[in-house]
């Protein structure tokens, strides 16, 4: 059975020794197991039965078959006995012990023969299925799955078998029936990964064959689409607009951002520059520019709020950048918004990036999809206010509440707080 291995070194030692052959076909005290008994087998012929002992209880097999070797050399056949219980998949340990053919007397009676027992182990690890990365389980994994949509021109494409305990090889992995067997990768045990040139957008079918040390086979085949990232839009009212961005543009250049010519100015706050925390863009003919009177603001950053000027009711749609092109993006870092002591102006970012396309106005959320509260994202601050834009008055942010993407924050601190996203 696949007891543990202290149970299967004291099943074998108490049958290793001197025993009548009565006392050799019962459980030796205090072992835990049932001895061996015969009964009739399928075909009504009597076998000798033996117990295995497994997860969900024991198991009667028995010999079907039994050929004697030159050599001392047995080679049995058994057979599962037990129609409602199934050999567990996994480790499985064998118990075997035998005599030679001598005996001699226990006492001056003459009527107790003993015979001399000796006992062997060993282990095997029993497989018939492939636990494959394209079945539930607890460890296996397919990304991106059937039906995902990629953001990604390069994307991993990971095949995880980490559920199957034996060694996996992976025979045959095509994309539109090319074959890209040569070109997976080894990431780790039974974990493999194809990192593609840029594919274009579009459906791409996999198809994958595998087996597993006992030979173990099986295919799968599935699809995913390579989706070019929606822009972030915003719509903006005439007037005064509050705003952030879940992520940083692609180019965040004002020019690049606001390409829309309604908006004519954009204003930023950074608490940190106590000499000008007011900075000040205006487009002339154009051309954005800057008064002596306030600090430049050439571009944006995802962690600020900023205040949009639009001369009507548009909307501004901004590509910005998702979770990571690994192809070309830099080293990945955690966001951070800078505050000090007073009022700060911050952003609402998404740092999982997954609500950095059409996302604007809704609840931020995190990577289990659970709305992220004012109290979480803020931590302890003492008042926050978002602008409504429509009534024209400030909104109070309650630390139950949830934080809006594409709104600006303005946060009170007493002191020092930077905000970790």
């Amino acid at each position: 059975g696949n007891a543990d291995d202290n149970t299967v070194a004291k099943f074998a030692s108490n049958r290793a020794g001197a025993f009548t052959s009565t006392e050799i076909g019962m459980a030796a005290p205090g072992d835990g197991h049932k001895g061996q008994s015969a009964r009739a087998s399928d075909d009504g012929k009597i076998a000798d039965v033996r117990t295995m002992c497994g997860d969900d209880g024991y198991l009667d097999v028995a010999v079907t078959s039994a050929l004697a070797r030159p050599g001392n050399r047995w080679e049995y056949l058994w057979a599962n006995l037990s129609n409602e219980a199934a050999v567990p998949q996994g480790k499985l340990s064998v118990i075997v012990w035998g005599r030679d053919r001598s005996s001699y007397d226990a006492d001056d009676t003459g009527l107790k023969k003993l015979l001399n027992y000796s006992s062997a182990t060993t282990t095997f690890n029993f497989d018939t299925d492939l636990m494959a990365a394209w079945e539930d389980g607890a460890n296996s994994e397919l990304v991106p799955d059937n039906g995902n949509d990629v953001f990604e021109p390069r994307p991993f494409v990971l095949l995880q078998f980490g559920d199957e305990k034996t060694t996996v090889n992976v025979t045959k992995f095509t994309i539109d029936k090319v074959d890209y067997t040569a070109d997976l990768q080894i990431l780790d045990d039974n974990e493999f990964v194809w990192w593609p040139e840029p594919l274009d957008f579009g459906k791409y079918t996999v198809y994958v064959e595998a087996n597993d040390a006992a030979n173990n086979k099986g295919d799968h085949t599935y699809s995913f689409t390579v989706k070019e990232r929606s822009p972030f839009v915003l719509s903006l009212l005439a007037g005064w607009n509050s705003v952030s961005f879940p992520a940083n543009p692609i180019d965040r250049a004002l020019h690049a951002v606001f390409t829309n010519p309604a908006v004519d100015r954009v204003v930023g706050w950074n608490v940190t520059e106590p000499v000008s925390p007011w900075r000040l863009a205006t487009r002339v003919d154009g051309v954005w520019t800057t008064g002596e009177e306030y600090a430049t603001l050439n571009d944006v950053e995802a962690r600020y709020g900023y205040w949009v000027h639009s001369t009507g009711f548009v909307t501004q749609a901004v590509k910005l950048s998702g979770s990571g092109d690994r192809a070309t993006d830099g080293q990945p870092s955690p966001a951070d918004i800078p505050t000090d002591t007073g009022w700060n102006f911050v952003g609402v970012v998404d740092v999982d990036g997954d609500q950095t396309q059409d996302d604007a106005g809704e609840t931020l959320r995190n990577s289990s999809n659970d709305p992220i509260t004012a109290a979480e994202y803020l931590g302890n601050y003492t008042r926050a206010y978002t602008w409504d834009h429509v009534n024209n008055t400030w909104d109070v942010v309650k630390a139950d509440e949830g934080i809006t993407i594409g709104t600006g924050v303005w946060v009170y601190y007493t002191k020092d707080h930077d905000i970790a996203p």
